[in-house]
Order: C-alpha cells, then structure tokens, then sequence
C-alpha cells in the first residue's frame, strides 16, 4: 500500500535528495481501490492526516476506500511528487562499498535500475496475502479466495460462506455479506479481546493533543533545557528524573491516549540513559501507581479513603521516591523505579 511512503518523500525530501515512489498499480491510490467494496480506514481519520493538506473537516470518520484513494492520487499531484506507476521492485542489494543502495525496478516493460542512498520498503502491515493449507482445498467445488482477492458480497446472495480469520478485513466481508443475505460463519482460532473505541473516539482532536503535549512533548522539551545546563555548568554527576506511570503496564480501558504518552516516556528515558552514559549523566524513570492528588476527578473525603483502603498512595510516596534516586551515590543509576498502591487498579 502506498499511504506510509508517500508521507515519507515528503518529510524525508530535501533540495539535494531526490525521492522516487515506486507503485505495482496504474494509479496512486488504486491499491486502496482494488480491495473488496466494504473497505474503509480503520482508524480516526484524523489520525492520518498527510503532511501539509489535512483530510476536510467534513470526511467520514472512518472514511470509504474510494474516497481514501482519490485523495491520495489527489495528493500526488498536487504536492508535485515524483511517482512512478506501474513499476514493480524486482531486486535489493546493498553495495557497502558504494555506500547505496541497487534497486531493480521493472517500468511499464522496461527493466532500470537505481541508486538510491536510502530505500523505504512500504508494502503494508501486511502485503503478503497469507493462504493457509486446509485439508480438502484441492476437492472442495465452491470458490476460494483470499481476502486481497474478495469481490464483493453481491455474487453470495443467498449462499453459505465461510471466512477463516477474525483480523479487520474478516470482520468488514463477514458484514458485507450478512448485509447482502448470505448465510456467513467467521472461523477463527482463539478467543477475541473486544475494547470499546468509545474512550478514544470521544476525546477531541485538540483534547488528545494536549494529552501528548503535557504528557509527552514537555518532558522532552524540559529535558533538553535541563542537559544543557548540566553542560554549561561542566558538572560530570547530572541527572534527570522522569516521572512516567504504571498505566503503560496495566494497559486500563479507556486510558489508551494517555498511555501512548506515559509509554513514551518509559521509552525516551530508557534511549536517553544509554546516550547519556558518555557524559556521566543519570537518567531515572519513576513509575507510580494511582496517586491521591487533587488531580485526581474525587474530593478530599474520597481521596483519604482510596488512601485509606492503600488503592491510591499519598503522594509523599512519590517524593520519597525521586528523594530516594536524587541521594544515590554518582556510581549508582536508579533506571527504573515502580511504586503502586498495594491495592492498584488493573483493568
């Protein structure tokens, strides 16, 4: 699919680097548009937005696949990119001594091969259509196809169909054909853990926004001012302490915007350490659990009770906690310090 790499050229172009998108279809987009009738994006259209042009405020939500392809051929265009159609890859090799890459493409017949310094490889989650082998396939007289293949639930009216798999694209042709009056079963192999998308569908797009911003982004951007001072002030015992959350573990319902944030944190901090260890810089990532603050949605009587009933720590708890790492000898990092209520939420 080419919707990861056309954003790519674009973030990754620069006045000397030239890009070339390289698409198997006729058309930009056409992989969206030869999928079965029923496709849609599966996420917010909000989350994936191109750089530069937004998707219109008055987009579906989860918008149909045509809509999705013209606009990526739309896009294209406009944005002036350098894309081949109808050209496949045929081979990739490195050429250490050359420092590039060699690609093989083959262009509307025309076997060229390219150098490029940097080579994205975008085929998609999941480009590779997967058959598995079902004892009775080469006997069983009805047709068979994988889902990259579906036409549609028209021709099915009124026939038993079966789909093996229980991923998005089963769950879209299973309800097509029910719409469309076939008898359908879905067969998969395991049980399915259902989450409402309630909790990120019903947070706007400034609100998840300003999650990430006070959650995220000014730690990062507190860091940074802060490794700039240890330097300027030529210290070789420096350290910074983060303070994350417990909720990227327990992975609660309904939380799932703020633990993209906290789970970023947790990742910052693990990379910053090992860049930091060059310059003796301490780097330590607190995680605590439900803590009894006022930001918390309770008043004061119920905050002492969660206390009380050790399902929220006081927070002095935490503060001993970043006392405790901030009194550590130079030679001892704290990397990772988890506190929690002996009593914590887990769902």
């Amino acid at each position: 699919m080419p919707t990861p790499t056309i954003p790519q050229s674009i973030t990754s172009t620069a006045p000397n680097s030239p890009t070339i998108i390289c698409e198997r279809n006729e058309r930009p987009g056409d992989s969206w548009r030869k999928r079965y009738k029923s496709l849609c994006l599966h996420d917010p259209v909000w989350y994936d937005h191109l750089p530069y042009i937004k998707f219109p405020e008055n987009w579906p939500v989860f918008s149909p696949k045509d809509k999705i392809g013209d606009w990526l051929e739309m896009y294209t265009r406009v944005m002036e990119l350098n894309y081949w159609t109808s050209t496949t890859a045929r081979s990739a090799r490195y050429d250490e001594a050359a420092g590039e890459w060699v690609v093989v493409v083959e262009r509307d017949g025309q076997e060229i091969t390219l150098r490029p310094k940097q080579l994205v490889m975008a085929t998609g989650m999941s480009g590779k259509p997967n058959l598995p082998e079902i004892p009775g396939m080469d006997v069983f007289r009805g047709d068979q196809h994988h889902s990259s293949q579906h036409p549609g639930p028209d021709a099915y009216r009124g026939k038993k169909a079966v789909v093996i798999g229980s991923n998005n694209s089963a769950h879209d042709i299973c309800a097509a054909l029910w719409e469309a009056g076939a008898d359908v079963t879905m067969v998969q192999r395991s049980s399915t853990h259902i989450v409402k998308s309630d909790s990120l569908m019903d947070i706007s797009d400034d609100g998840w926004r300003q999650v990430i911003d006070a959650n995220l982004v000014s730690y990062v951007g507190c860091t940074k001012k802060a490794i700039e001072r240890i330097r300027a002030n030529g210290r070789d015992d420096g350290q910074i302490i983060l303070v994350g959350s417990i909720s990227v573990h327990i992975k609660a319902v309904g939380e799932s915007v703020y633990n993209a944030s906290k789970g970023g944190v947790a990742m910052f901090a693990e990379t910053l350490r090992k860049e930091m260890i060059p310059e003796k810089i301490r780097v330590t990532l607190i995680e605590p659990g439900a803590i009894a603050t006022h930001l918390q949605p309770f008043d004061e009587a119920k905050l002492a009770e969660f206390e009380r009933t050790l399902e929220m720590l006081p927070a002095v708890e935490v503060a001993e906690a970043i006392l405790f790492a901030a009194t550590r000898p130079p030679g001892v990092d704290v990397v990772t310090l988890r506190i929690e209520p002996l009593v914590q939420k887990i769902a």
